[in-house]
C-alpha cells in the first residue's frame, strides 16, 4: 500500500513510544489479542475532556497510519499558547495497534478469528474490540469525549463522519475540521455524512455511547506520504484550534 512494505505489529507502537517520549505518555497494555498478542495504548494529560485517536484496525492500510502519525506529531509538537492550553485540558487516548494479529498474519481486513474489527464495535465478539472500547471508556471516565478519529485507507481519500445535526455536543467540530483538511491537501476532501447504529463501526460507537463526533479518516492508497501526514497534521490543528479557545 502506497508503495511502503508492510511492518510488523510492533512497528507503530514503537512508533508511538518514541513518539511520545518525554510528553508525560503512559503505554499501557489494555488487553490480549485472540491469539495472545498484547493491545497497547497510550495516554497522557488529563483536564476535563478527552479525544482518541486509532489506526491499522485493517491490516494494510499503511497510508491511514501515516495520517495517524502526522496527527500525533502535530498535537504533541505544537507549542504555541492553543496548544498548550489543549493538552492541559485534555486527555489524549492513542491506540496504535489494535489488530495485531492481523497485522502479522497478514491479513487483509480481518483478525484471526476472520471478522473486520471495524464492523464488530457494538457486538463486541472479538476481544480485540471488546477491551478496547472497555479501555476507551475507563480513561474517558466522566470526560466529555470531543471527538474519535479511526485512521484507514481505501480507493480515495475520503472522510466518513456523522450527520452535522447529530446529538452529540461538540459535533460543531466538523465545519472546522473540513476546512482545515480541505486547505491541507492538493484538492478538497470529499465527505460522507452518515450514521448507522447497526453498522458496527467505530465512529458509530463513539456516536451512540460517547456521544463523540468520530470519524473515519481514509486516506487513498496511493497517498503519498508527505500528504497523508499533512492530513493528520491538520486534523490535529483543527481540533486545537477549535477546543483551546
Amino acid at each position: 500500500v502506497a508503495g511502503q512494505p508492510l511492518s510488523s505489529a510492533e512497528d507503530n507502537i514503537e512508533w508511538t513510544r518514541r513518539a511520545l517520549a518525554g510528553a508525560g505518555f503512559t503505554q499501557i497494555e489494555y488487553g490480549r489479542s485472540l491469539e495472545g498478542r498484547p493491545l497497547v495504548g497510550f495516554v497522557g494529560g488529563g483536564g476535563i475532556h478527552a479525544i482518541v485517536a486509532l489506526t491499522r484496525q485493517h491490516p494494510p492500510e499503511t497510508t491511514g497510519q501515516e495520517a495517524y502519525r502526522g496527527f500525533v506529531q502535530r498535537l504533541l509538537g505544537r507549542r504555541d499558547a492553543k496548544a498548550v492550553a489543549f493538552r492541559a485540558r485534555h486527555r489524549i487516548i492513542l491506540a496504535p495497534m489494535p489488530n495485531p494479529d492481523g497485522v502479522d498474519g497478514g491479513h487483509w481486513r480481518l483478525n484471526a478469528g476472520g471478522i473486520d474489527l471495524n464492523r464488530d464495535w457494538g457486538k463486541f465478539t472479538q476481544p480485540e474490540t471488546k477491551a478496547l472500547s472497555t479501555w476507551i471508556q475507563e480513561q474517558a471516565r466522566d470526560r466529555r469525549v470531543v471527538s474519535m478519529l479511526d485512521f484507514h485507507s481505501t480507493d480515495r481519500t475520503v472522510i466518513y463522519a456523522p450527520p452535522l445535526d447529530a446529538p452529540s455536543p461538540t459535533v460543531d467540530l466538523l465545519p472546522t475540521l473540513k476546512a482545515a483538511l480541505d486547505a491541507a491537501m492538493p484538492a478538497p476532501v470529499p465527505w460522507t455524512y452518515s450514521h448507522n447504529p447497526d453498522g458496527g463501526t467505530s465512529k458509530g460507537w463513539a456516536l451512540d455511547v460517547l456521544k463523540a463526533p468520530g470519524l473515519n479518516v481514509e486516506l487513498w492508497d496511493h497517498e503519498p506520504i508527505a500528504n497523508a501526514r499533512a492530513l493528520g497534521a491538520a486534523a490535529a490543528d483543527a481540533l486545537i484550534d477549535h477546543f483551546a479557545k
